[in-house]
């Protein structure tokens, strides 16, 4: 089975991937094409790895055998990315790997025991690489809460990853999380039936929301990833048939003409504006 991605914009890269998600009538190691006709390394989002890592890990999950098509972009996927070792033989696989590409730190499988340490990490290499000086918390903290978010509310049964990259030419760091889950409307809905998906993202970001699902967690954490991103950036979250872009002054949501069964957040920080810091880093880096 071939399956095309044809464009780099964000509603129909989602359309491509919510469409094969719901694809269950596949054999035991059937081969999937994934082919990307005319796209370039530099058209890549984290939004496009995150999300295009959780639909090759529900065919993983299904015994299928997944191909690059030998393009620009199925190279990379391959060589600087390692995608390969995150699909081995179950007991070989990996969480994560580094990358040979020094603009991207890697894809992360989002899993309950590393689910505090991704942030650190960032924040860390940030830190002693780019930002020395510089309070670099938010970073840290938001990682966390999308992972949190993710494990927390998400019922995807291991599948969600992240990634993350960093421009040293505009500063801005943009961070992915993706799951397919129930959706984050879908479980705000949950408590608010009458809700529709549109109400329900809104309510999601609202500080101190909770669901109720976790005694230790106040809330989804999605307030706390929205109060990260910096000025003229975005929060974009795309869940079950609605999505949401906030710029911490202006909230806009409206209808898809498909359904995402999962969540999709993704969000920009522009690390120049953060605020400067006397602290001495203490955790050890490992990238």
């Amino acid at each position: 089975m071939d399956i095309v991605f044809d464009t780099y914009k964000r509603e129909g890269w989602m359309r491509i991937i919510s469409e094969f998600s719901k694809c269950t009538d596949v054999g035991d190691s059937e081969e999937i094409w994934l082919c990307f006709p005319n796209l370039s390394v530099a058209e890549l989002r984290p939004l496009h790895i995150a999300s295009l890592a959780c639909l090759i890990e529900h065919f993983y999950i299904l015994g299928c055998n997944i191909v690059l098509e030998q393009t620009e972009v199925g190279e990379y996927l391959f060589h600087s990315l390692k995608f390969s070792e995150y699909w081995l033989d179950k007991a070989e696989r990996s969480n994560y790997t580094i990358a040979n590409d020094k603009s991207v730190f890697n894809l992360w499988h989002i899993t309950d025991g590393g689910k505090e340490l991704y942030g650190r990490y960032i924040k860390d290499y940030l830190y002693v690489h780019f930002w020395k000086g510089k309070d670099l918390s938010p970073v840290q903290l938001s990682i966390t809460e999308a992972c949190y978010n993710t494990l927390d509310h998400a019922q995807a049964d291991g599948n969600a990853f992240s990634f993350v990259k960093y421009d040293e030419v505009t500063h801005i760091l943009s961070v992915a999380v993706c799951d397919f889950g129930i959706g984050i409307a879908n479980s705000v809905k949950g408590v608010y039936p009458d809700f529709s998906d549109e109400e329900a993202l809104k309510m999601a970001i609202n500080a101190n929301f909770t669901v109720g699902t976790k005694s230790y967690n106040a809330g989804m954490g999605l307030d706390v990833i929205k109060s990260s991103v910096t000025d003229d950036l975005n929060l974009t979250i795309i869940s079950n048939r609605a999505f949401l872009i906030s710029d911490n002054r202006t909230t806009k949501t409206g209808t898809l003409d498909f359904s995402f069964d999962g969540t999709l957040l993704e969000y920009d920080m522009n690390l120049s504006k953060y605020d400067n810091s006397d602290d001495e880093l203490l955790s050890e880096v490992t990238f």
